[in-house]
């Protein structure tokens, strides 16, 4: 994944709880934003394909403004059934919570999630369960820099994504207090990102957040700046998949008032 386009479905996986269902609203105000449906996906799961599509219609019907599609899928493998599905359909972004029915109330992001993460061949928008009721009229995109190398990646979907949705996008570092260099050098920090999104069109602002604990920065910056989205990166494919995800990410799903947007840093 290293660019971002438009897309002209949301794929919403549910599970027939209600906090999968939180994803829904979301996709909602994308896809209207985007000018694009929402596609409500779910399995077998309740025994019956009626029973199945029947509750999705009825999850369908609290959308309005948009078209919805509803799809049942016979698998019980979910993550690889719902990567399999956006193969079929170009231009998919899915978009889901991060805990479901299954999910373990003391975990940061649960295991469908997380795998869909790392497999998927679409861009992954996670709502996490403290983000708050989200329809915003105005997009205030923020992208959590932190200068390693992939970082490309994550730009041009931040990028991408901010002049698609028609929003500002902030660039937000989080630096440690003793961190003497970055702090007298800010700029130096900063050069390689705003040198390569010269030109986009992308209207961007600078964030330099002093901080012992980037998370819990990230996580206050967002709720003082109102932040409507994070776009945050993921690691390679190498080791568990918790290391995968990365623990600011994991640390920010698990607490951000906002969705977050996923980037696989596929060179890492």
């Amino acid at each position: 994944m290293t660019a971002f386009e438009t897309p002209s479905e949301l794929v919403v996986p549910l599970d027939g709880s209600k906090l999968a269902e939180r994803a829904v609203s979301v996709a909602g105000s994308l896809a209207a934003r985007f000018g694009g449906k929402v596609v409500l996906l779910t399995t077998d799961w309740l025994e019956a394909r009626e029973s199945a599509l029947e509750y999705l219609q009825g999850v369908a019907a609290t959308l309005s403004g948009v078209p919805v599609e509803s799809v049942v899928l016979g698998a019980r493998d979910v993550a690889v059934a719902i990567n399999s599905f956006v193969r079929t359909r170009p231009g998919s972004m899915i978009c889901m919570t991060t805990h479901g029915r299954s999910g373990f109330r003391w975990a940061l992001i649960g295991s469908v999630a997380e795998e869909v993460v790392q497999i998927a061949d679409a861009p992954v928008l996670l709502v996490g369960r403290r983000c708050a009721p989200w329809l915003p009229a105005d997009l205030r995109v923020v992208m959590c820099h932190d200068g390693s190398s992939g970082e490309d990646e994550l730009v041009d979907v931040a990028a991408g994504f901010a002049r698609a949705a028609g929003a500002p996008l902030w660039i937000a570092t989080v630096m440690h207090p003793l961190d003497v260099e970055s702090a007298e050098n800010p700029r130096e920090l900063f050069a390689p990102v705003v040198a390569r999104l010269a030109g986009t069109g992308v209207e961007t602002r600078t964030w330099l957040i002093r901080s012992n604990y980037t998370p819990g920065a990230l996580v206050d910056f967002a709720e003082e700046h109102s932040v409507s989205m994070f776009v945050m990166a993921t690691h390679g494919r190498q080791g568990a998949a918790r290391v995968f995800v990365g623990s600011v990410t994991m640390g920010v799903l698990g607490n951000a008032p906002c969705p977050v947007l996923t980037v696989r840093r596929t060179g890492a």
